[in-house]
């Protein structure tokens, strides 16, 4: 019995724990009691073997019920079989009346074959019955959770209670031992929303979570998972099982409950902002329960001691009542009875719809007798009950009222001068009718005489000279029209170059002298100027003095006179003076009534029909326009039957003599035109026509390209020294003028791509000559063609390039 004397000690320590301890030994059929139950000696003792005394120990052990494991477990005749490879096995049985028990059979010594087996027996009721609790308490949280695990803070180990199939897929898809790192990491990769996956991995550490349960009852922990775009919200819950080393982790869905709490949060937020929004806007913001009839003020934000009184009255009384004493004491008589019924509660859950706003404009009087525009702002809404409610804003609209008055007044100005306008070009179009046919009828009917007395020579020379006049006047209409409309477009551009106020004056003097001598009126022109030189745009300056003496002409009868004067005035800076020009008539006058509106576009106080004298009504728009551009002033005086004066006054800078005077040319002798090749780019049949036949009669060669493209070809392919001189027409099919020019100037011929190049086109204003000029040209005329002009200029150009 050596042996039994070495493990005397752990069997010692077996007795704390078990309630009957036996030794067995195999060979020689005997047991040798450790401890033992007094109720269970009875049944041990006595003639039978050791496995007859076994079975009638555990004659009512049971394991679900059933006899047959018990009776296999104690078979003492496969026992050392079964202990040949393992130190203990057990079994947990079920004794009737008695309770749970566990069964060991642990072997003693290493050698084979086992001969000496310790036989224990442990009450484990209670532990039972703790397992049983536990596993109730398991059932009622997998209601609630989707997923909960036992985690072993010993040996890390995880074991799953419940599983869904997220849970399924991370226990299944490990190949190692299930431990919290593992799956919390598979977990993180496949389903947790990225921006949660360092807080969730935070918590599959043990000792974290440990030292965290010491001093709070659980660990809660909120993230997202994210599948397919979609994030829904979870939340993880540890807690710590009474006095055994077990963590309970349970996976709850939130989404739901998440959600209607951010959309309760969103909803308050809304709100809370509609009240700060309100209070910014609004003196004060009251709400309104309209099932209870309940108003109670939410914000304020006033100076006004009228509306810090009317508050006053808003604090325990119906909403009506607070309503009514407020229109009663403020609101102005008239917008009572409408004020009534608008703000009754009946009146507006019958106009608001859910989510709606209400607006009501009324007037109210102010405690120091002030008169003052208001407006009620009134939303609804639900209340957290679901019964319908208001929010109600009042604000002083009386800025806002006085600034929409003054946008009607605006308004209907404008549209008076709209209807104005509308009416001057009406009249401009009827006058307009009548300027351009009278010039056309006399171009047309003087041609039918022309062509019916050809062998007068007399008269056709007469005919021709009307047609001419004819001409001119049709050319100046539509030259005042697309004057207009430059202006109106705002493309006018300066031209600053120096200019000799003598010269000038002697200029505008020329032009007019014969046209003041054919209507028999006594024209005198006064220079009186310190300086004779200044910089300026004299084409601009022509324009606006011929408009002012034409009229002058026009308007004045035969015997009368026009009178010019140029003066010199102190210039507001150094270096600069304005030039006074004062124009006067003794014509017949303008009224009081229409000297406001001499400068209007369409406006002439009589039309061509009543006067017989032909015009638009632009050419004072366009004179007012010019000198306004040029930073100058106008002013007119008249009186009917008297006569008119007009005095202009531009600044100008001072300029010397040699930055920008020469002497005049000698009139280019004609003559020398005669041999002459030019190349003609002209699309158009008559123009062409026209063009070829005048300078062949003066002894020129041409040939005519039809378009731009054909123009440049012809170039091309001709010998060198082959054309002299191109005429450009600017708008042509396939290729217009100034592209043309472009392409020839990069022609890799150096003398073709530098033949002279003389634009001559409808195109005639000031930036179509500089814009003929930057694509290469040397010179531009405009249609319709003057012969005399056309001449001077190829003259010009030729010289030049010689």
């Amino acid at each position: 019995m050596e042996w039994l004397k070495d493990c005397s000690d752990a069997l010692v320590a077996m007795a704390e724990i078990y309630g009957l301890v036996q030794i067995l030994d195999l060979q020689q059929g005997k047991f040798y009691s450790v401890k033992s139950d007094p109720s269970l000696e009875r049944v041990m003792s006595g003639e039978k073997s050791l496995q007859e005394q076994l079975a009638a120990l555990l004659a009512m052990a049971t394991v679900r019920g059933s006899h047959q494991e018990v009776a296999e477990f104690i078979d003492l005749s496969t026992l050392a079989n079964r202990l040949h490879s393992t130190k203990r096995i057990s079994l947990v049985v079920q004794v009737l009346d008695k309770g749970w028990y566990r069964l060991d059979f642990i072997r003693m010594g290493e050698k084979n074959p086992v001969s000496q087996v310790i036989f224990a027996i442990e009450n484990i009721t209670s532990q039972k019955e703790h397992e049983g609790l536990m596993q109730q308490t398991v059932d009622l949280l997998a209601e609630c959770y989707s997923a909960i695990y036992y985690v072993n803070v010993i040996d890390h180990s995880v074991q799953p209670v419940r599983m869904n199939d997220i849970a399924k897929h991370v226990v299944f898809s490990q190949t190692q031992k299930l431990t919290p790192r593992a799956l919390m990491k598979t977990y993180i990769d496949s389903y947790v929303h990225p921006d949660d996956a360092a807080d969730m991995m935070k918590v599959a550490n043990l000792d974290y979570l440990q030292q965290r349960l010491t001093k709070e009852p659980y660990v809660v922990q909120l993230y997202r998972t994210r599948q397919n775009g979609i994030d829904t919200y979870f939340r993880l819950k540890i807690m710590k099982l009474a006095q055994r080393p077990i963590l309970v982790c349970a996976f709850e869905n939130i989404d739901k409950e998440t959600r209607e709490k951010n959309k309760a949060a969103h909803e308050r937020e809304q709100y809370n902002m509609l009240i700060n929004g309100l209070s910014r806007e609004y003196s004060s913001v009251w709400y309104i329960d309209a099932t209870l009839n309940l108003v109670s003020l939410v914000r304020s934000n006033t100076k006004s001691v009228t509306t810090k009184r009317v508050l006053e009255g808003v604090k325990e009384v119906s909403y009506e009542m607070a309503i009514q004493n407020y229109i009663d004491k403020y609101v102005v008589p008239e917008d009572r009875k409408r004020l009534y019924h608008q703000t009754s509660i009946a009146e507006l859950l019958k106009h608001i719809p859910h989510d709606g706003v209400y607006r009501i404009d009324y007037a109210r009087t102010n405690l120091d007798g002030k008169r003052c525009h208001f407006q009620a702002c009134y939303a609804r809404d639900v209340s957290i009950k679901g019964t319908p409610c208001f929010i109600a804003g009042f604000r002083d609209v009386q800025s806002m009222f006085m600034a929409e008055q003054l946008k009607q007044q605006e308004l209907a100005e404008a549209r008076q001068v709209a209807e104005a306008a509308n009416a001057a070009k009406t009249n401009f179009l009827f006058n307009m009718s009548h300027d351009i046919r009278t010039p056309m009828n006399a171009i047309m009917g003087f041609r039918d005489l022309l062509e019916k007395h050809q062998n007068d020579a007399e008269r056709c020379r007469h005919y021709l000279t009307k047609i001419k006049e004819a001409s001119k006047v049709l050319l100046s209409i539509i030259n005042n029209v697309l004057e207009m409309a430059r202006i109106e477009k705002g493309i006018l551009a300066l031209e600053n170059e120096v200019f000799n106020t003598y010269d000038f004056a002697e200029t505008i003097y020329s032009v007019v002298e014969e046209l003041m001598k054919a209507n028999q009126l006594v024209f005198s022109c006064e220079v009186n100027v310190q300086h004779k030189y200044f910089y300026g745009d004299t084409t601009k300056l022509r324009e606006v003095f011929l408009n002012i003496l034409s009229n002058a002409c026009k308007y004045t009868a035969p015997g009368g006179s026009v009178q010019l004067l140029c003066e010199e005035l102190p210039g507001d800076k150094a270096g600069w003076g304005i030039i006074r020009t004062t124009i006067s008539d003794t014509g017949i006058g303008m009224s009081e009534d229409f000297l406001p509106h001499v400068f209007d576009e369409f406006s002439r106080e009589n039309n061509t029909t009543s006067t017989k004298i032909e015009g638009t009504g632009l050419g004072m728009s366009i004179v007012k326009k010019l000198v306004n551009f040029m930073d100058g002033t106008i002013e007119v005086t008249s009186k009917k039957g008297k006569g008119t004066t007009f005095v202009v006054s531009i600044p100008h800078r001072f300029a010397k003599e040699k930055q920008g005077t020469g002497k005049q040319q000698d009139e280019p002798v004609l003559a020398s035109l005669a041999r002459i090749s030019i190349l003609l780019a002209e699309d158009n049949e008559i123009n062409a026509e026209i063009a070829m036949t005048l300078l062949q009669e003066a002894g020129m060669r041409i040939e005519r390209a039809e378009n731009g493209k054909q123009c440049v070809e012809l170039l091309v392919a001709a010998p060198a020294d082959t054309y002299d001189l191109i005429l450009m027409d600017v708008q042509m099919p396939q290729m217009n003028g100034y592209e043309a020019a472009r392409a020839i100037r990069a022609l890799p011929d150096a003398k073709k791509a530098g033949i002279p190049i003389l634009a001559m086109t409808a195109n005639a204003f000031a930036e179509d000559r500089q814009e003929a000029f930057a694509a290469g040209m040397n010179g531009h005329i405009a249609k319709p063609i003057e012969m005399p002009v056309l001449l001077r200029s190829i003259v010009a150009l030729l010289d030049i390039s010689s």
